[in-house]
């Protein structure tokens, strides 16, 4: 084939992969040749761990420190609100991929001081910030590949 053919046959190429992301047909890590589809797995899964534990933490402190209201102003909206900010980040479908970015970074750091004696929940809240900009970096150069 002619060089002038093949560089036609790309443009289609890539033309009906863009179509086809649009239309919700593929994926767009299927077409980057990415497994996104095992990260988007874990990314929900480690962000369910995440934010239901920071809220059942903010719940089990709040039980706790009923007697002494004090404390809470510092628990309650750092659990509760790092645990909805993680949750709305991961599960959230309406924004993009930096809207989910930042809402899981600022949901991680705000849950980190709370749960450092957990260490558990620390380390999972890196690895899903990871996560959550792998799969935004690799939308990205997916779309601007297209």
């Amino acid at each position: 084939m002619p060089l002038v053919t093949n560089a036609r046959l790309l443009r289609r190429v890539a033309g009906l992969r863009l179509a086809c992301v649009e239309a919700g047909l593929v994926h767009v890590g299927y077409i980057a040749g990415v497994d996104a589809g095992r990260r988007t797995r874990a990314k929900r899964v480690i962000g369910a761990i995440v934010g239901g534990g920071l809220i059942l933490l903010g719940v089990a402190e709040f039980v706790v420190r009923l007697d002494e209201p004090g404390p809470l102003l510092f628990w309650l909206p750092t659990l509760w609100g790092g645990g909805g900010l993680v949750l709305l980040g991961v599960f959230g479908n309406g924004g993009s991929a930096r809207r989910s970015v930042g809402l899981v970074t600022l949901g991680a750091l705000l849950g980190f001081l709370p749960t450092v004696w957990t260490v558990v929940i620390p380390i999972l809240s890196m690895v899903l910030v990871v996560l959550v900009l792998q799969e935004s970096r690799a939308t990205s150069t997916v779309i601007q590949d297209l």
